[in-house]
C-alpha cells in the first residue's frame, strides 16, 4: 500500500511538472507569411528553445512533415522558429498541426489555411543583407519580415552568418483584389527585425535594393529610404559585362581576405571577402 501511494504520488508530480512545463514550449505569435499558390511559410515562438516541426495534409488529416528552414541535417533546438511549406496546390486549404518538444499544438482541432489561385511572379532582386548585434556578432536567429504597403507580408530567417536573404518574385495584394505591384524606387516599406529580446523596425525602398551593404544592428531604428543613409549596390555584376554568372563569381574567389585588390568583391562591405560574400552571389545566382 505504502509502495501504491507512492507510485501514484511520483505519477501526480511527474504529470503537475509537465503541465507547468508545457506552456513554455507551447507554440506563441503564430503568423502564416509569403503565401502564394504553391507555397507558404510559418513562423513562431516559444519561450524556451525546442525542436519544432509542422504536419499538414488535406481535410482532415496531416500526411507530410516540414521542419524548420535552418535544420538541414538534423533537427535543432529553437525559440524563434520558421519552416516552408513546399509543392502546394492551388486554391487548395491546408490542415496543420505544430509539434513543439513533446506538445502537439492545437491538441486536439487543426489550423488551416488556403492557398492562392494562381502564382503571379515579377523581376524584382531579393532583398538581401545582414543582422548584427551591438557587439558586431552576427545575429544567427532572427527572424525579418517586410511589409509592403497593401502587399502580403513577407519573411525569412537569418543563417549562421547573420545573413539573410528576402525573395520578392511573388508579391501579393493584401486583399481579394488583384493589384500588380510596379517598380516604384521610392516606395517606403517596413523592414521588422526581432529576436526573443531585442527588435529594431527600419524604413527601406524594397524596389531599390538588391544588397543593403551596411550590417543591420538589431535594437536599433534606421532610416534606409535615403541614399545618403543606404548606399545600395544595385548588382551582382561586378565585372560589368551584362550578366551575373561564374566569371563573377571568380572575381570573389581570387580576392578573398582582409585586403581584396577589387573592393567590390566585398559584397556585404565588412571589409573582408570571405564565405559570406561568396554565399550572397550564389543565392542571388540561384534565384
Amino acid at each position: 500500500m505504502v509502495g501504491l501511494g507512492v507510485g501514484v504520488f511520483l505519477a501526480n508530480q511527474n504529470q503537475a511538472l509537465k503541465s507547468k512545463a508545457s506552456p513554455s514550449v507551447e507554440p506563441q505569435n503564430i503568423n502564416l507569411v509569403n503565401l502564394s499558390a504553391t507555397r507558404a511559410s510559418l513562423y513562431w515562438q516559444t519561450q524556451v528553445p525546442a525542436v519544432g516541426f509542422v504536419q499538414l495534409g488535406t481535410p482532415p488529416i496531416a500526411t507530410q512533415t516540414f521542419r524548420d528552414e535552418r535544420d538541414l541535417q538534423s533537427p535543432q533546438s529553437h525559440q524563434l522558429h520558421f519552416v516552408t511549406l513546399t509543392n502546394l496546390q492551388p486554391s487548395t486549404t491546408y490542415y496543420y498541426k505544430i509539434n513543439s518538444g513533446m506538445l502537439t499544438y492545437p491538441p486536439k482541432e487543426f489550423l488551416t489555411f488556403t492557398t492562392l489561385p494562381k502564382t503571379i511572379s515579377y523581376d524584382f532582386p531579393p532583398l538581401i543583407g545582414t543582422v548584427i548585434n551591438e557587439s558586431k556578432k552576427p545575429v544567427v536567429e532572427a527572424l525579418i519580415t517586410l511589409q509592403i504597403p497593401g502587399m502580403e507580408k513577407l519573411a525569412t530567417v537569418t543563417k549562421v552568418a547573420g545573413n539573410f536573404l528576402l525573395p520578392l518574385t511573388e508579391i501579393y495584394p493584401a486583399s481579394s483584389s488583384e493589384v500588380i505591384p510596379t517598380f516604384n524606387p521610392d516606395l517606403k516599406a517596413t523592414l521588422t527585425i526581432f529576436d526573443d529580446k531585442q527588435q529594431s523596425q527600419i524604413a527601406i525602398n524594397p524596389f531599390s535594393a538588391a544588397l543593403i551593404s551596411s550590417p543591420l544592428i538589431l535594437g536599433q531604428d534606421q532610416n534606409l529610404t535615403s541614399p545618403t543613409k543606404a548606399p545600395f549596390v544595385p548588382h551582382f555584376d561586378i565585372n560589368n559585362d551584362g550578366k551575373v554568372n561564374s566569371l563573377d563569381r571568380s572575381i570573389i574567389l581570387k580576392n578573398f581576405g582582409s585586403k581584396p585588390t577589387q573592393k567590390v568583391a566585398d559584397l556585404n562591405q565588412d571589409g573582408v571577402v570571405n564565405n559570406q560574400d561568396l554565399q550572397m552571389m550564389d543565392q542571388s545566382v540561384s534565384r
